[in-house]
């Protein structure tokens, strides 16, 4: 088995045991600095926007509960780090419904830069109403992490909502995955710049 091989097994296995996967190294080094670099010339161009929470008329920016800057990639007017980035996505996603039959039909994403002071509260991602998220990814971007830097994704178990997981530390080339619907998260306070792309996989 090659490592692509062996990273989306781990994903398949821990979706099905637990409905969460953590790959470290999934994306290389130089990917991770070329998005980074990606993040920062979209923010001196004043293309990076204050997150929203909800969708249609609920939309609303409330920087007490969500507080990340994001840009919505359009896969119409990818740069290079980008669409190599999504073909490990849509690499994934096929590998995900062979496996594991989940039927997903499309990835929508977005680059995320948590400045200091930066988090995010207990959540699930789905919209209510709607089922059409189904697997929530995210890429971890920031180099040289180190534990005090905060920033941490903190799952809660799907069961309960209130009872810890795990807490992922945010190191550049991880992947974090998990169901969308079922398993409730957060982002504990960033103490410097975060960098992270983020996307889901669709119904």
């Amino acid at each position: 088995m090659d490592r692509v091989d062996a990273k989306i097994e781990s994903v398949c296995a821990g979706l099905t045991e637990r409905g969460w996967a953590i790959v470290p190294d999934f994306l290389d080094g130089g990917i991770c600095q070329d998005l980074v670099a990606n993040i920062r010339t979209l923010q001196q161009q004043g293309l990076m926007h204050p997150a929203g929470i909800g969708r249609g008329e609920q939309l609303q920016v409330d920087a007490s509960v969500r507080s990340d800057l994001i840009y919505w990639i359009d896969e119409a007017k990818l740069t290079p780090p980008q669409e190599l980035a999504l073909s490990h996505l849509h690499a994934l996603q096929l590998a995900l419904n062979r496996s594991l039959f989940l039927g997903l039909r499309s990835v929508e994403a977005h680059l995320t830069l948590y400045r200091p002071g930066g988090a995010y509260a207990k959540h699930v991602d789905n919209f209510q109403g709607t089922s059409a998220r189904v697997l929530s990814c995210i890429i971890y971007l920031t180099p040289d992490y180190h534990h005090a830097d905060g920033g941490q994704l903190r799952l809660y178990q799907a069961e309960t909502a209130a009872d810890v997981e795990i807490e992922i530390a945010p190191r550049g080339g991880t992947l974090a995955c998990f169901l969308s619907a079922t398993v409730p998260h957060e982002v504990l306070t960033s103490h410097r710049e975060r960098y992270s792309l983020t996307a889901w996989f669709r119904r």
